[in-house]
């Protein structure tokens, strides 16, 4: 009798499995599906637990942590071995370039630190992040989650966070506080990435456009103003709408 009802779930299991699948290549990505795959099968039978066990190093006292947005665990969803899931509770971790993962009460309600490299993408609070290796883009030495701010007709804009840690002591305790760094920026254009560090890039890549790429910096002469995402959208934007109109 046990082993009919063993049986019987095992079969339920793949039927559920295989429709599912099936489901997933005959449309697109239909988060309440995912979701309600995942509350069927549990978290607890998914690739989702091979993460690590996170454990805090860093004392912070104050607002200033290492996580984007918040401290406190966001909505979010993850990539993660090629299988999506929604429905989470996530933290970025921007200095150590981690993504963390809180599993419910029902498995341990523990935080896991889910494996780099296993990663295709996520999204945190709204902000969609994408996994870019060095093998993907030419001439640069760094990888890492870059969020996608800006995407064209020509053009595509990513962005890194970094976080810069700061050693500080009291009579008794040793504590961090982390401030934001400098951001690295890619463009994508004509399915090739292209690391942006400043105006002369830019240049470089659209000689055409020379004079409106200087301009927009004039027009933004701090560097508190040229660090921000909204002044390399905008001015990525500027570049993708010359390059659509070139068309005409």
């Amino acid at each position: 009798m046990r082993g009919n009802i063993i049986g019987c779930q095992l079969y339920f299991f793949i039927s559920l499995t295989n429709v599912f699948f099936a489901f997933g290549q005959t449309s697109t990505k239909n988060d309440a599906t995912y979701l309600w795959f995942d509350q069927i099968v549990g978290l607890e039978n998914t690739a989702l637990v091979d993460g690590v066990e996170y454990e805090e190093e860093h004392r912070v006292i104050n607002e200033k942590t290492k996580f984007f947005k918040s401290g406190d665990f966001l909505d979010g969803t993850v990539s993660y071995k090629n299988q999506s899931y929604f429905g989470l509770q996530l933290k970025y971790d921007l200095y150590e370039n981690d993504v963390l993962v809180r599993l419910p009460n029902r498995i341990g309600g523990t935080t896991l630190r889910l494996t780099k490299d296993e990663i295709q993408d996520f999204a945190i609070d709204g902000h969609a992040f994408i996994a870019i290796a060095n093998k993907d883009v030419e001439g640069v030495s760094f990888s890492g989650f870059y969020e996608k701010l800006f995407k064209g007709a020509h053009l595509a804009l990513y962005t890194k966070y970094q976080k810069n840690a700061l050693e500080r002591r009291d009579k008794k305790n040793l504590y961090y506080e982390f401030n934001d760094g400098e951001s690295k920026h890619l463009i994508k254009y004509r399915t090739k990435f292209y690391r942006i560090e400043g105006k002369k890039d830019l240049v470089e890549l659209f000689p055409e456009y020379k004079r409106e790429i200087r301009a927009h910096y004039k027009r933004n002469k701090t560097k508190k103003k040229r660090r921000t995402g909204f002044f390399m959208s905008s001015l990525v934007n500027l570049i993708d709408n010359m390059l659509l109109a070139s068309e005409k």
